[in-house]
């Protein structure tokens, strides 16, 4: 089933929702801590949001089971996080 999610952003910092294993979230989390200001490259399992703004991911769920998601902006995936439940 393909999902689309809305994000707005009312907040003060930039903020993103990316899909992926916890091992791809801690990644991305410490690659955003070292360079917390770079520009990363369109990638469709991931959605950056400027604050006051509104974007979007289109998700394609292939198969049942547990899929996580988080904001691995620094200081932000500690508490912005998540699964989501596919079931058949």
């Amino acid at each position: 089933e393909t999902i689309k999610f809305i994000l707005q952003n009312t907040g003060k910092k930039k903020h993103e929702m990316v899909i992926g294993t916890p091992q791809e979230l801690s990644k991305h989390a410490k690659m955003l801590k070292k360079f917390p200001d770079m520009e990363q490259p369109a990638q469709p399992n991931m959605v950056a949001v400027n604050p006051g703004k509104t974007g979007e991911l289109i998700w394609n769920f292939t198969e049942a089971g547990m899929v996580n998601f988080a904001c691995p902006m620094p200081s932000h995936s500690k508490k912005m996080h998540g699964t989501i439940e596919v079931k058949n």
